[in-house]
C-alpha cells in the first residue's frame, strides 16, 4: 500500500452501486468514505445518523489496517455534541469485532440485526459539551427503562376471562 487516502463520496451515489443497494436501501442521510491507494478504491465505509452500516475492504488489501483507518476517520470527523458512533456486528463475525476494538470502539451490549442478533460497539464519548451528552444519555436510558417496564408489566399481568 503506497499512501492510503480517505475521500468523502456522495451518499446518493452509494445507493446506485449494485453490490451495496441491499445494505443501504432504507437508510436516510447516508455518508460514505472510500480508502484510495493511488487511484484505486480499496475500501469503503457507509454511515447514516451516527451508525456504521457497512464496511468493505477488497480481498487483496485486507489485514493492512484499512478498515481500522476508515472507522477511525468516521469517529474523528463525527460532529461534536452528537451521540457516539456505533456499529452492530454479527456474533459470528470475529474479524469485524476485532477491527472495531482495534479502531477504538468498545463493546456496549447486544443488539438486534434485522432477523438476527449481534454485538453493539460504540466509540468513546465524543468531544464537546459533556453535560449535553450526559443529558441525552439519561433521557435515552429513561425512555428505554419505561419501555422495558411496560413490556414486563404486560407480560406478567394476569388475564381475566
Amino acid at each position: 500500500m503506497a499512501g492510503i487516502k480517505i475521500r468523502d463520496v456522495d451518499g446518493e451515489f452509494i445507493r446506485k452501486v449494485d453490490a451495496l443497494k441491499d445494505h443501504v436501501s432504507e437508510w436516510e442521510g447516508l455518508q460514505a468514505h472510500v480508502a484510495m491507494d493511488l487511484n484505486r478504491v480499496v475500501g469503503v465505509i457507509i454511515t447514516a445518523k451516527g451508525r456504521i452500516l457497512h464496511i468493505y475492504v477488497e480481498e487483496e488489501s485486507r489485514r493492512a489496517g484499512i478498515g481500522t483507518m476508515l472507522i477511525r476517520y468516521v469517529i474523528n470527523t463525527h460532529p461534536k455534541g452528537m451521540l457516539p458512533i456505533c456499529a452492530a456486528v454479527s456474533f459470528n463475525n470475529a474479524a469485524a469485532q476485532a477491527m472495531m476494538l482495534k479502531a477504538g470502539m468498545s463493546w456496549h451490549g447486544r443488539t438486534v440485526l434485522g432477523d438476527s442478533e449481534g454485538w453493539l460497539f460504540r466509540a468513546a464519548e465524543p468531544p464537546g459539551n459533556s453535560d449535553e451528552f450526559a443529558a441525552r444519555e439519561r433521557a435515552l436510558a429513561a425512555g428505554s427503562q419505561k419501555l422495558i417496564d411496560t413490556i414486563f408489566v404486560m407480560e406478567v399481568a394476569p388475564v381475566v376471562m
